[in-house]
């Protein structure tokens, strides 16, 4: 409880990248002192000069609530307490307390944020249930029946797009209706749709070759039901398969500094998925369906974080382009610079994306059946960690987001923060941005709408107008937490549909190698490599000159395993300690052993792979290359043996090392 006495419009919704880095630029290795001195929250009061213990009723305040006498002291010095003493679990019962006790009431904006969320989220909980379940069902039953009727084509671009779609609505269809098995109309398709299945319902990340040769990450565990959709059936089965319409991206390019890249035959292949799924769309009364949904989400949230359904049909059907018309270069390009033109590309990172470590992330150009919405507030968050920052910050603090939105204060509260991980031009670079919006930006959907109100209570640079107590340093620290929390409702009850921001995921790799500089030794192992391969290679034929193939075989296959790669290892090891020995540098493959040595990236599963697939691990044979599965390997041997002292009494004593 908090005591307080005293006496449609157009805005932009694409963010001017080029503008932000620019200003970035001109603030590069900005410090904390800099920062509060740009954005400067000015002097707030200590304490106030009114006893607000004097005020009217506060003798019966004190008296029916029972006031301690350090919530006295509080009440005098700033002219209100909040105490968690005299909490309540709703305002309304609050309120009710004092309407019973005959006590002034206070009508906070705390209250008033508070009842807006309530309704806001009750509303689109009953708009779900009764409206956009049953709108996106029938959809995908619809573009099922169209695709049912469509060829699957005669080339194999056509048919692997039809059959990308078929697995991907079958999905759609078997979430929404809450199976645990998928019916593709091609039953072929049924391993790899059920093994996605399977996948979004383990809710945990994982990767998969759906729609790509090398394996993707996909997040599954945003499929997990929270919010108000968790413990309600029908909203449960909603939400997952409006995560998947909504987050699984069909690139139209891909995405940039990942490890590993992904390849142009694998974007190539989502862009005949992209027009195999826009032509079904177009000729299925689910197209109007799903521009029902994406109009309300619209007014809602605003604006999906990538191209939106309409355009990629528009531009399908203005050209009748179909799958094998990409085969065309000159087609491919115009593609997907329409698309990228139309919106494509992503403001927000919101996948599992690994860095190569040599250039910041750029999430690919994607088209999303149903694609979650650009927030500003979670572009902000995806800037200020890792791979957005100079320094490995991986979490952001929601006081980020606050300073961003125009809370001067909260820098002060941030300046440990700012201070280690070296992320003020980021923050300033942001601020400006957001000071570039124009007003009607904070009115173009409910959700802005939303964050407006929670700007509105930042502190305002002149304060002498206001009550005393709303002058004071512990006024607008209580005031954050309004902000604070008002915010965590909003985030809430969108969490389906706002864009998440993820960290940059940080791959594992060497900065710098250097080779300790023995080209003898290298060349020495090589040598013996081969040899010990020619020992083997003998003895094998010996063995199957005696009719014992099978051993004979077993033999050679032993001898294929490491000997080459130690062999073909040590002739590179011997050439860079060459080099290193004459200052000289070294060539692109040379230095590819070394980046290489323990792990060479071909997984994106991100972080440290599970398995050690390197140069030298694959010197190393017949040990696992499982990272947790590591064999001890201490090494203890007996060399030497006394049997007898210097007087020849026996000892038996041995020398172990």
């Amino acid at each position: 409880m908090l005591l307080c006495l005293c006496s449609e419009s157009v805005a932009q919704t694409r963010i001017d990248l080029d503008a932000y880095k620019r200003y970035r630029a001109e603030r590069k290795g900005m410090t904390t002192e800099g920062l509060l001195q740009e954005f400067p929250a000015g002097v707030f009061r200590s304490t106030v000069s009114v006893d607000a213990t004097r005020a009217r009723y506060a003798d019966s305040i004190a008296i029916k609530y029972g006031l301690t006498s350090d919530e006295g002291d509080l009440l005098r010095s700033h002219g209100f307490v909040v105490t968690e003493r005299l909490a309540f679990d709703e305002y309304y019962r609050a309120y009710y307390d004092a309407y019973l006790k005959d006590l002034p009431v206070y009508i906070s904006a705390d209250a008033v944020l508070h009842a807006f969320h309530r309704t806001y989220a009750n509303i689109l909980k009953d708009i779900e249930k009764h409206a956009l379940a049953d709108l996106l069902a029938a959809s995908l039953e619809d573009m099922t029946m169209q695709l049912r009727r469509m060829p699957q084509g005669t080339t194999p671009a056509a048919q692997q797009a039809y059959r990308d779609v078929d697995v991907y609505l079958a999905v759609a269809r078997a979430l929404i209706l809450g199976s645990d098995a998928t019916a593709p109309v091609d039953l072929e398709a049924i391993g790899a749709a059920d093994s996605v299945l399977t996948a979004i319902l383990a809710e945990q990340p994982t990767q998969l070759t759906t729609f790509t040769s090398v394996p993707r990450v996909f997040d599954f565990s945003q499929c997990k039901p929270r919010g108000h959709y968790a413990g309600d059936e029908q909203l449960e089965k909603y939400f997952r398969t409006m995560m998947w319409l909504g987050r699984t991206e069909i690139y139209i390019t891909a995405p940039k500094g990942v490890d590993p890249p992904v390849p142009p035959e694998d974007v190539l292949r989502q862009c005949g998925m992209a027009v195999q799924l826009a032509r079904t769309m177009a000729s299925s009364v689910a197209r109007e369906q799903f521009a029902s949904i994406d109009t309300l989400l619209r007014s809602f949230l605003g604006e999906q974080d990538n191209v939106a359904s309409q355009d990629v049909i528009a531009y399908v059907e203005s050209r009748n382009l179909d799958v094998d018309a990409l085969g065309d270069p000159s087609t491919l390009t115009a593609f997907r610079q329409a698309m990228i033109d139309a919106g494509g590309g992503q403001q927000i990172l919101s996948q599992i994306l690994i860095s190569d470590a040599t250039e910041e992330i750029t999430p690919a150009a994607s088209w999303m059946l149903m694609g979650q919405r650009f927030l500003y507030d979670s572009f902000v968050l995806a800037n200020v960690v890792f791979d957005k920052t100079s320094e490995l910050r991986m979490m952001p603090d929601p006081l980020d987001a606050l300073f961003v939105l125009g809370n001067d204060a909260t820098a002060q509260l941030l300046m440990p923060e700012i201070t280690r991980w070296k992320y003020a031009e980021n923050l300033a670079s942001l601020r400006y941005l957001t000071n570039t919006f124009e007003p009607a930006y904070w009115e173009q959907s409910l959700y802005t709408s939303w964050l407006g109100a929670i700007r509105s209570l930042n502190p305002p640079s002149e304060r002498s107008a206001l009550p005393q107590f709303m002058q004071t340093a512990a006024w607008w620290q209580k005031t954050i937490n309004t902000q604070l929390a008002s915010w965590a409702e909003l985030r809430h009850d969108n969490l389906l549909y706002g864009k998440q921001s993820y960290t940059g995921g940080l791959g594992c790799f060497y900065p710098r190698g250097f080779v300790e500089p023995r080209p003898e030794l290298y060349a020495r192992i090589g040598a013996a490599a081969g040899r010990f391969k020619d020992v083997l290679a003998r003895f094998a034929a010996d063995l199957r000159r005696q009719g014992r193939r099978e051993q004979a075989t077993d033999i050679a296959g032993i001898a294929a395993t490491a000997l080459p790669d130690i062999a073909s290892t040590m002739t590179v090891l011997a050439a860079i300690a060459t080099k290193e020995l004459a200052s000289q540098p070294l060539s692109v493959e040379e230095q590819k052993v070394i980046d290489g040595w323990i792990m060479i990236k071909d997984t994106p599963m991100g972080g440290c792979v599970v398995d050690y697939n390197g140069y030298y691990p694959r010197m190393l044979y017949d040990v696992t290359t499982q990272v947790n599965q590591q064999p001890v390997d201490h090494i203890i041997a007996d060399v030497h043996t006394q049997p007898t002292d210097e007087f020849g009494a026996p000892v038996g004593r041995v020398l172990h090392v």
